[in-house]
């Protein structure tokens, strides 16, 4: 005769055999969500970049605008500082 103990025991042994493999398979599909989140994280930031690269592009342009004006506009009393010519402009 099974006691009442000895039958859950039987169906937590079953249950949690059950348990491990349905664990896994979790972990298993928790790993491709995974990994088609950080696929799709990486395109994004792809995009991201194209957008920001576009941003200082047009940046550049008028900051070399402003510059071009503003030495081609300058006021006749004034003369042309030579310390400019010494300055490091990076266009790229």
């Amino acid at each position: 005769m099974i006691t009442v103990y000895e039958e859950h025991e039987s169906l937590f042994r079953l249950v949690d055999g059950h348990l491990q493999d349905i664990m896994d398979v979790i972990r298993g599909h928790l790993q491709d969500i995974l990994n088609v989140i950080r696929g799709h994280l990486q395109d994004i930031m792809d995009v991201i970049r194209g957008h920001l690269q576009d941003i200082m592009d047009v940046i550049r342009g008028h900051l070399v605008v402003h510059l071009v004006e503003a030495l081609h506009y300058k006021p006749e009393g004034r003369r042309f500082d030579s310390r400019w010519c010494h300055w490091i402009f990076s266009l790229t």
